[in-house]
């Protein structure tokens, strides 16, 4: 006689068996703990196989609310202050007699650099799904984009991006280690920009020692990083049991990016890839800056470009700034006014860069748009 095992949701198909390894069978598939759903059996399971729930998103904390608040406070702030200290009428004037022609080129450089970062971060997703293509990249990246420029929230375009490759791969750790490889290799090409820019016009800033030497110590505090970074996969189990705070969860970030890269390493093809990407993103991202330059008239030589642009973006990390704001134009003011640039063109110069990065990510808005409407027309369709 069969013996009647008893379990949470006993099903028709199995429940009746003769030997206790049926049981076990029965388990695996009608417990609702493995995901089976109860009184379907052997016969359901291959009718409906069963899906793995997606990853939902942390609601962010009151307490990171405040944060990004009190970043948009303090970068608005910053910005304001510059402005009532300049002549706001002069610095109009530089934006009135812009030539129309550069600041378009600019402006479509701007949309091509968005296309090339996309290709970068698509050769390492790549790895975890080959059958992504690169229109969903460039697609995810342009919502990233506008989500970092327009959405002062702590859904920025690094989150859209892993949120939106978490839902296609299951898989949170590798997506976070992507963007983040993603980032670290460009910024390894920003900083030699800057220290070839820096060593370039060493003479230029003699009469201002002082600033030369605080852009010394930003180029050399990014370079710490970047080889703390790299030498991740072999030094962080010693870096993890240093007494050092957990600020920004340092700790987890580090592990996924060191076995991200540990896996790039392993292919030299798509790390010689990576640089060789970088290096075409951060000149054309240097160039969007030179032209804008050139429109604005203003005499500044293209290695002191060079070195404003990484020293800004190094500037703009510190965690008390909202998309740069605010200290890029300090860079700027700071740093051109050595060459007796006035403050009006060099507010005019960042601002003018601030507004083309706004323009840009603009197509990023429009997807999210159509999006939302697709998703509230299958919404409205009625349901059998």
């Amino acid at each position: 006689m069969p013996t009647r095992l008893s379990h949470p949701r006993r099903c028709r198909s199995c429940c009746l068996r003769p030997t206790w390894w049926r049981w076990a069978s029965c388990w695996r598939i009608c417990s609702p703990w493995a995901g089976g759903r109860g009184g379907a059996g052997l016969y359901n399971l291959k009718r409906k196989p069963m899906q793995q729930p997606e990853p939902q998103a942390a609601r962010p904390t009151l307490r990171k609310q405040l944060t990004v608040i009190a970043r948009v406070v303090v970068s608005l702030a910053l910005v304001g202050v510059l402005i009532w200290r300049i002549d706001f009428a002069k610095m109009a004037e530089f934006w009135q007699r812009a030539d129309r022609a550069l600041l378009l080129a600019a402006l479509l450089l701007q949309l091509g650099g968005v296309a090339i970062s996309a290709w970068k971060w698509w050769q390492l997703i790549r790895i975890q799904d080959p059958t992504l293509p690169y229109r969903w990249s460039l697609r995810t990246y342009f919502l990233g984009s506008f989500a970092s420029n327009f959405l002062p929230t702590m859904v920025g375009g690094d989150a859209v991006r892993v949120l939106s490759l978490t839902q296609r791969t299951k898989r949170p750790g590798p997506a976070i280690a992507s963007v983040l490889v993603e980032r670290v290799s460009g910024f390894v090409v920003l900083t030699v920009i800057g220290w070839v820019g820096l060593l370039s016009s060493w003479a230029l800033f003699d009469p201002a020692p002082e600033l030369r030497l605080s852009a010394l110590l930003a180029l050399a505090v990014a370079t710490s990083g970047i080889a703390a970074a790299i030498s991740s996969p072999w030094t962080l189990g010693w870096l993890e049991k240093l007494p050092i705070p957990d600020v920004l969860r340092w700790r987890s970030r580090l592990g996924s990016f060191s076995r991200s890269l540990r896996e790039a390493a392993a292919d030299t093809r798509t790390l010689l890839v990576l640089l060789g990407i970088s290096v075409l993103y951060q000149c054309s991202w240097v160039m969007v800056n030179i032209l804008v330059c050139s429109a604005l008239g203003l005499p500044i030589p293209w290695l002191v470009v060079g070195m404003i642009v990484p020293l800004s973006d190094i500037f703009g990390l510190v965690p008390i700034f909202w998309n740069s704001l605010g200290a890029r134009e300090g860079v700027y003011i700071a740093l051109l006014g050595v060459l007796g640039i006035p403050s009006e063109a060099a507010m005019a110069f960042s601002l003018m860069i601030f507004i083309i990065r706004l323009i840009a990510s603009l197509p990023g808005g429009l997807l999210m748009a159509r999006g939302s409407r697709g998703d509230q027309t299958v919404a409205e369709q009625p349901q059998p």
